[in-house]
């Protein structure tokens, strides 16, 4: 029973830990610029391959992430540039704008680099509660998001800059 307890908590955990690293991003950028980013999961799947590209490269894990990071970030100035910039104070056409670029995106990296699925081993082993196996890496995914929900709070609501 404690362990499907811990099973449980630990996907929601899991989850949540995703989620909310993903939702930063899109708000951070709805709330400072306007704009509806359909194409924000089109930005983590552009971060996440090249963070694959890296590892497989031979950049250690946290290089390779923050390879990635830096690249989905740079996709994004761009797309800002070329694209968004010409659509501040008007939500639809940004919408639609946004949604074409995820369609671009998502075939575009269909076609170039095939439907199956990539990925990286899992660093830092894992760990058995009863007959349940965990991944430390998630956990410690689990732990940032935290930190990065009390980074975020403190910035906008301790700052001048909130």
């Amino acid at each position: 029973m404690a362990s499907t307890a811990f099973q449980l908590i630990y996907q929601f955990g899991d989850a949540f830990a995703f989620l909310v690293i993903s939702a930063a991003g899109l708000a951070v950028i709805f709330g400072m610029m306007g704009i509806i980013n359909l194409a924000h999961g089109e930005f983590i799947m552009c971060g996440a391959y090249a963070t694959v590209f890296a590892s497989r490269a031979g950049l250690p894990l946290p290089l390779a992430i923050a390879a990635g990071a830096l690249f989905a970030g740079l996709v994004g100035m761009a797309i800002e540039r070329l694209v968004i910039r010409r659509l501040y104070h008007r939500p639809v056409d940004s919408i639609v704008a946004t949604w074409g670029i995820s369609l671009i995106a998502t075939q575009g990296v269909l076609i170039l680099l095939g439907s199956t699925m990539q990925g990286i081993g899992t660093p830092f082993g894992s760990v058995s509660v009863g007959s349940y196996s965990y991944s430390v890496y998630r956990l410690v995914l689990f732990a940032a998001a935290i930190v990065l929900l009390l980074g975020l709070y403190l910035l906008f609501y301790r700052t001048r800059f909130g």
